[in-house]
């Protein structure tokens, strides 16, 4: 237990980006580490959106979730630049500082820094690296354990969005089912930008590829690059077959229809 956290405090050490939440020191007695991390005046990006819903009566709108998206992705592109993954995704580690008190009280995410507090930061990866010529069957673990994490990052990633996105917002994390089968739910009161970006996340996860090497993918993307006020309405009487109950269900057998049928809409 103490090498995975020495290494990941190696790790933090050496990162800095605006959208991280700085790591400053680390403190030890006898029994414990007492991490030294910095201060974030607003909160969680869960407890924000809870706040927002009792005082708007809504979720964040589109406008909103571009912003927070924007940061998030840009901090996965610096990761990658570093050469570091396996961090968990989710509103709980997500932060916000607030630029002033009113910006505070309004729940104005506009105007605040978006600040992700990583964890699990490429653990099974450098433990790897640093064995030399280890058994066969430690291969085998650590290989395992590997492929188990970046299935939890690529799903953890989608649940992240489709929290955010969700207009009836009831928050959801990981459970056993969404890492044994496939098969997501996106509203269908979202615009085509919106719903696009989504299934291009659960491609990512589908095709089994690690997120942090298609991050360029997902910073062309049309909800990503352009302005919220030409976002299109999604057609809801083409996508008819595929609707349940207000929502869009996707499967591993009808992803790729539906990402071919979407993207047609943008002609």
């Amino acid at each position: 237990m103490k090498k995975y956290l020495d290494m990941e405090i190696e790790i933090l050490k050496e990162l800095s980006h605006p959208n991280i939440v700085h790591f400053y020191e680390v403190l030890q007695d006898e029994s414990n580490y007492y991490i030294i991390m910095e201060y974030c005046n607003g909160g969680t990006l869960l407890e924000n959106l809870e706040k927002y819903k009792i005082k708007y009566g809504k979720s964040f709108s589109e406008k909103i979730i571009q912003y927070i998206t924007r940061k998030i992705i840009d901090v996965m592109s610096y990761l990658q630049s570093q050469e570091v993954e396996n961090f968990n995704l989710s509103l709980k580690n997500i932060f916000l500082n607030y630029h002033t008190e009113e910006a505070k009280n309004n729940i104005d995410i506009i105007h605040s820094n978006i600040k992700l507090k990583l964890s699990k930061v490429q653990l099974i990866e450098r433990i790897y690296e640093d064995m030399k010529d280890p058994p066969l069957f430690i291969q085998e673990k650590l290989i395992k354990e590997k492929l188990k994490i970046d299935k939890e990052n690529e799903i953890s990633f989608y649940l992240l969005f489709n929290n955010l996105f969700n207009d009836n917002f009831k928050f959801r994390e990981i459970n056993e089912k969404d890492m044994q089968t496939f098969e997501f739910k996106i509203s269908i009161n979202l615009s085509l930008e919106a719903i696009s970006f989504l299934i291009n996340v659960l491609q990512i996860y589908s095709k089994e590829r690690e997120i942090t090497k298609n991050i360029s993918e997902l910073l062309k993307h049309p909800f990503l690059t352009n302005n919220v006020s030409v976002f299109s309405d999604f057609n809801k009487n083409i996508f008819a077959n595929y609707i349940k109950e207000g929502y869009l269900v996707i499967n591993i057998n009808n992803i790729d229809e539906i990402n071919s049928m979407v993207n047609k809409q943008f002609k």
